[in-house]
């Protein structure tokens, strides 16, 4: 039996004040990390009426390490997982002999073109941009997917402090709730002016309607589910929409068929909704920075201006330590000069200097920005050449391994599955092949980080491939053992070559084939040819009284046949 509106608001609100409590832990580690780290992300105390949301936000901060260190982990996740301005993945099948079909390959290799067309028209890559700095640096992002008419699709990032997940038996994100700010005369057009409450419906027309008014959000499994369900009750997820504080009515009651939320999360500990990421592990050392900028200002002030001490009778006297200033005084001058409180050491802001670099190089380190700049702050013997710089980086990116699985299974590949399904819903793909009924589709990253990931299978193919060619020389029938359409095919796909410019096996079989019939034909004719020339130079040569071709086959001389 479908819940009434008051009992559906009653079974939201305690969802919500449980998620509440649950959440409440993590909440002081994200405040710190925003307030010496992020200053710019994170909202936890937004009211309705809040007139400071430009205020500065980095007083406490003293050096910038952390917020650097962020802005070139962001732009090395951008950069090397998804590049606007290059493929970052393809669109495949698990079975083999479908997947290398020429048709199907054709097909998957023009869909995913269209959603990139599709992303680069959407705010898609904005949203990236700010979720790889939240899941960097507070563990956790989030960003709703929207259908849009102009747009195709449309994303909406949150921040940190603005939502609660839960997850499911899966360990995987099912509910979000989000409190968000809209000014009343949007509230009244989006959701009706019959719908929002009373106090929102007298801010029409006036002063205040462009104040804004506080709603929740709440995105979870439907429990009414039912496949052939009408309406909301044939949705997966249930959507709804309400004024904070105002449970006398919905603004919106709807549906999702699929997870239109993007969880990703850095690193997660058991079943936690949450995660912890670079901002966590940097938290200690980018509080003793703040600490040690302070140290080294002051000592630098104490030694450059240090408080000085002079006699108690030049009290209210006029006098002046800027350049250029007189002073006059009365009587013994020596004993009027002032002097510094006490005598400074400047050769303690070297030892306080090198703190601070080993603290700002861990805080470096926990975000990964060593390795994104791993040529530009090489020590000691450059790089002699390229290879060397490819082993380097290799080895560097092996740590991102584990971050990459899960940004890959939390956050693209739910988004391109999701885009997929909603251009398919709207007809923006050729008709599919009938070779691809029934399998589902996969999807694979060819970034640069994706392929530096896979390089370890490139040069196993590589090596064997030159390994086999070495020894056929010796051993012709060495060449054998390679299958050769296969090697080219693993290697093609492990450095994400475009589909379209390999050719499927069975067509260069054909072609394979055609080559060596044509072969053949050509030997024959030069055999033929051949054969025939010595038959007119036998023919032409005597032997006795008979040509050399008579001798040869037993024939008798033309003279005696007759």
């Amino acid at each position: 039996m479908a819940r009434t509106q008051r009992a559906l608001a009653e079974h939201l609100n305690t969802r919500f004040a449980e998620l509440k409590r649950i959440r409440h832990s993590w909440e002081p580690g994200w405040r710190d990390i925003a307030r010496y780290q992020i200053p710019q992300r994170g909202d936890f105390l937004r009211t309705a009426g809040q007139s400071d949301r430009g205020t500065k936000k980095n007083q406490a901060i003293v050096d910038m390490v952390a917020h650097f260190a962020l802005r070139v982990l962001r732009a090395g996740l951008m950069g090397g997982l998804t590049p606007r301005t290059q493929p970052w993945f393809r669109l495949t099948v698990a079975d083999q002999r479908v997947a290398n079909s020429a048709a199907v390959k054709a097909w998957l290799d023009h869909a995913a073109e269209r959603m990139l067309m599709v992303f680069n028209q959407s705010n898609l890559y904005q949203t990236l941009h700010l979720l790889y700095g939240e899941v960097g640096g507070f563990g956790t992002a989030c960003a709703l997917m929207r259908p849009d008419f102009d747009e195709v699709m449309r994303f909406y990032p949150q921040t940190i402090g603005t939502y609660w997940l839960a997850n499911d038996h899966r360990m995987v994100t099912d509910t979000f709730i989000r409190r968000f700010a809209m000014p009343a005369r949007a509230v009244m057009r989006e959701y009706g002016e019959d719908r929002v409450s009373s106090d929102v419906k007298q801010r029409k027309g006036k002063a205040g309607a462009d104040g804004n008014v506080m709603l929740i959000h709440c995105i979870e499994p439907n429990d009414e589910f039912e496949p052939d369900g009408f309406g909301t009750k044939g949705k997966r997820w249930r959507s709804v929409t309400w004024e904070e504080g105002k449970d006398d009515r919905l603004l919106r009651v709807a549906g999702y068929d699929r997870w239109p939320v993007l969880t990703p999360r850095w690193e997660v500990l058991a079943d936690d909704p949450y995660g912890t990421g670079c901002g966590h592990a940097a938290d200690s050392d980018v509080k003793s920075l703040q600490v040690l900028g302070k140290r080294r200002h002051n000592a630098v002030d104490k030694h450059v201006n240090p408080p000085m001490a002079f006699p108690a009778e030049l009290k209210n006297q006029p006098s002046g330590t800027t350049p250029g200033f007189v002073n006059y005084f009365a009587g013994n001058l020596t004993e009027k000069i002032g002097r510094p409180m006490y005598q400074t050491n400047p050769s303690v802001i070297g030892p306080l200097k090198d703190l601070i670099g080993d603290e700002r190089d861990i805080v470096n380190r926990c975000y990964f920005a060593d390795l994104f700049l791993m040529i530009s702050q090489m020590d000691g013997i450059q790089p002699r050449n390229q290879l060397e710089i490819i082993a380097r980086k290799e080895e560097k990116l092996m740590m991102l391994g584990p971050v990459l699985e899960s940004l890959h299974g939390d956050l693209l590949k739910p988004l391109i599955d999701w885009a997929f399904e909603e251009m398919m819903r709207h007809g923006l793909f050729a008709p599919p092949p009938r070779e691809l009924q029934g399998w589902p589709l996969e999807v694979e990253l060819i970034s640069m980080l994706a392929q530096a990931q896979s390089a370890a299978r490139v040069q196993s193919i590589e090596r064997s491939v030159g390994f086999v060619g070495s020894l056929v020389g010796a051993f012709p029938q060495a060449g054998d053992k390679l299958d050769v359409y296969d090697a080219i095919d693993k290697h093609a796909d492990a450095i994400g070559t475009p589909a379209g410019i390999i050719r499927s096996t069975d067509e260069a079989q054909q072609i394979a084939d055609a080559r060596s019939k044509q072969a053949a034909m050509v030997q024959a004719l030069q055999t033929g040819s051949a054969l025939a020339q010595g038959a007119k130079t036998l023919s032409e040569a005597q032997v006795g009284d008979r040509n050399g071709l008579e001798a040869l086959t037993g024939a008798r001389p033309a003279q005696e046949a007759s």
